[in-house]
């Protein structure tokens, strides 16, 4: 909460919290009408920029496909050197390896690793299971230097219907 909204009211029986339970359904439904405008005057503006960017982003897409083209059409003018500076710009041909899978699929190889034993290049993610340790009981809890806590946390409900006159 920001210093602005701590200003605390106090109130002092039931009917006070009841009355501003009232002011807070209706401030929602308020806040509710601002954000639904706000959302139409900002799909709005989305469309109207989307309209005017899309023809752009084609071009763009185009063109640099045509650039990539060109390039592996002309890689043999990359022989002797990486790239080539031009004017605007700079054009080469990177090499990089990858792996891929000849007979298998990843599963495969997954399977065939196991089964050779190197466990070396098998990915193992350790991480606290912590549902399952909410099981546990509280000697083991103890051991480990972990306990459980209730938390109570206070809570409402704005009965909109009630507000709003509306089922």
């Amino acid at each position: 909460m920001t210093e602005k909204v701590k200003r605390l009211t106090r109130l002092r029986n039931w009917s006070d919290v009841d009355q501003a339970l009232l002011e807070i359904g209706k401030l929602s439904l308020e806040i509710e009408r601002i954000d639904a405008a706000h959302n139409l005057a900002v799909q709005d503006l989305l469309r109207q920029l989307q309209a005017r960017r899309q023809p752009l982003v084609n071009k763009k897409a185009s063109l640099a496909l045509a650039v990539e083209k060109f390039i592996k059409a002309h890689c043999k003018d990359f022989a002797d050197k990486r790239s080539i500076r031009l004017t605007w710009g700079l054009c080469g041909i990177r090499s990089t390896t990858r792996l891929v899978t000849t007979s298998t699929t990843w599963a495969g190889v997954l399977s065939k690793l196991k089964e050779l034993g190197w466990f070396s290049f098998i990915r193992r993610k350790e991480e606290v299971d912590i549902q399952a340790l909410r099981k546990a009981s509280v000697e083991q809890l103890n051991r480990l230097g972990v306990r459980l806590k209730r938390i109570e946390t206070p809570y409402f409900e704005i009965n909109i219907t009630a507000i709003t006159g509306k089922s």
